[in-house]
């Protein structure tokens, strides 16, 4: 079955993680050690062969009411490893929010946060790789690196955001 990017890229970073978990993963020099305990969680892959999700990654997201809402990220793969500026191209920033129902396989609705969003707000939304938190209905974004839409610059935010549900 042909695999799209996207789908290689979800299965090498479940494959990393499920190595690292379950040890006996040559790491450079490093030998991990297996675990030994019963692990308190059981993991599962399920392909999905044919999605009508957005291709992102590197994004914040939170749920509600079995829906998923997902903010900034990227949305081509990997980023350039020059020495300049274009590493991490505008174009391939993901500037849209999400709202998908992943049982339906659908985006549920979309707003460009760029045309939405005063650029101080814009910014750090879009931004790539944030850490994030969902505690009840509040979604806390912290950083994230992207353009600063004031200036053109990348940076590294120095923000943190908070989004609260309605629902």
């Amino acid at each position: 079955m042909k695999k799209t990017f996207l789908q290689a890229v979800r299965f090498s970073h479940v494959a990393a993680a499920l190595i690292l978990l379950l040890g006996g993963a040559q790491i450079g020099c490093a030998q991990t050690t297996r675990a030994t305990a019963t692990l308190p969680f059981k993991v599962e892959v399920i392909e999905v062969p044919s999605s009508a999700l957005p291709p992102v990654h590197s994004y914040s997201s939170a749920t509600a009411e079995g829906k998923w809402l997902i903010l900034g990220g990227r949305i081509a793969g990997l980023h350039g490893f020059a020495n300049s500026k274009d590493n991490f191209p505008r174009s391939s920033a993901n500037t849209y929010a999400y709202v998908i129902d992943p049982v339906a396989n659908k985006v549920l609705g979309s707003v460009d946060l760029v045309k939405a969003l005063p650029p101080q707000l814009a910014g750090p939304l879009t931004a790539t790789n944030p850490e994030f938190v969902q505690v009840g209905g509040n979604l806390f974004i912290v950083g994230g690196y992207g353009m600063d839409l004031k200036s053109g610059d990348l940076t590294t935010f120095g923000s943190i955001t908070r989004l609260t549900s309605r629902v």
